[in-house]
């Protein structure tokens, strides 16, 4: 490596780097840079370069056409992210973050759907940082004919009184939430600021309306014990909803010690007996090894939900009527199951078991596939 910028912005050190090199092949010396020479790392003046960007803004029009060929596109509706998640350390410098102005997101998408975009995946950490006005931007996206699909992480509190059917007209497909936990006392210690009825209450009118949703649990955050994790085991079943329209399906993590977070600081690990490093910890009530496995057990007690995957097909998923749509994944997680647990079975098995599901598309069974 030659160069490394040690900034929480850096794109203005970048370009200035990027200049030297098409001026004169080499590069001099930057502020916020390090070397890498006689196995030791040697830094620059280390200067304060973080300004108000006001996000990244890109000329759609002016990107290749290869960019839309897979008919996905990844925009970013705001930068940074506000809160304070216990186990979290995203950068939290309140001059890295804003919210794209509405007028710019509208033209941008209606720059892509130009271009051939059929999805948008907003890479917002919190779509447009958790404000509450979503209806309005729905509204906006309406009257302006966007007609892209999109899909977001997004704040559940956010949620709490929005129109869900005006979201979905919108081109809402999907939201995705860390939900984190059912209970209530780890949600406090998270400072989640949230609760599980209103998680419970978000997803519900959210598939009610067609929404997907998909939903991240952490198991092993100090303070969980075996209670707790049948609770929102318990808890994420309550939510597969297999009578309404849209499906929901989880991710579930172990806890890590994530360097820099709050609770990673001494007096908060101190409080909870936390000793350890990233993947591997111990705190008063469970240890690293344990939380793994109380996450896989999560995986495997669910039943009419599954994984989606990066390389589903959405537009086939999102043709198929509800009942069929549920219980293709439905079907899909019981054989992963059976293979994580050993089970051997083919790809034309799989197929026999989805025919009724596609009855007017062939499925071609791919041994050579895992």
């Amino acid at each position: 490596m030659d160069l490394y910028i040690i900034s929480s912005c850096g794109q203005s050190i970048l370009v200035q780097t990027l200049d030297m090199l098409k001026r004169s092949g080499t590069i001099g010396e930057l502020p916020n840079t390090a070397t890498y020479i006689d196995k030791k790392y040697r830094f620059s003046e280390v200067i304060d370069d973080v300004a108000p960007s006001g996000g990244v803004s890109i000329n759609w029009q002016n990107m290749p056409q290869s960019i839309f060929e897979s008919g996905v596109v990844s925009m970013q509706a705001s930068y940074g992210c506000p809160y304070s998640c216990a186990y979290c350390n995203f950068m939290k410098d309140r001059r890295l973050m804003g919210v794209k102005p509405l007028d710019a997101l509208v033209e941008e998408l209606l720059s892509v759907q130009k271009k051939g975009a059929r999805y948008v995946w907003f890479i917002d950490d919190n779509f447009r940082l958790g404000q509450t006005d979503l209806d309005v931007v729905c509204r906006r996206f309406i009257d302006s004919g966007i007609t892209v699909k999109w899909k977001s992480f997004i704040r559940a509190s956010a949620m709490k009184n929005v129109d869900m059917e005006l979201l979905k007209a919108a081109g809402c497909t999907e939201m995705a939430m860390g939900l984190e936990s059912a209970d209530t006392d780890l949600l406090n210690a998270m400072n989640k600021k949230a609760s599980p009825a209103l998680y419970a209450d978000v997803i519900e009118r959210a598939l009610k309306a067609g929404i997907n949703c998909s939903a991240y649990f952490i198991f092993g955050f100090p303070g969980e014990t075996e209670e707790t994790v049948r609770r929102t085991i318990d808890f994420m079943k309550s939510l597969e909803h297999p009578e309404l329209e849209g499906y929901i399906y989880f991710s579930t993590f172990p806890f890590i010690i994530a360097p820099l977070s709050p609770v990673s600081a001494p007096e908060s690990a101190r409080k909870y007996g936390l000793v350890g490093h990233m993947f591997k910890w111990r705190h008063d009530t469970m240890n690293s090894a344990e939380a793994m496995a109380h996450a896989s057990r999560a995986f495997f007690e669910l039943e009419y939900t599954g994984t989606l995957y990066p390389g589903d097909n959405l537009d086939m998923l999102l043709a198929l009527p509800a009942r069929k749509r549920k219980e293709f994944i439905a079907i899909r997680h019981r054989l992963a199951k059976k293979a994580i647990r050993g089970s051997k079975f083919t790809a034309a098995d799989f197929a026999a078991e989805c025919a009724g599901i596609f009855s007017k598309t062939p499925i071609i069974a791919r041994e050579d596939r895992d």
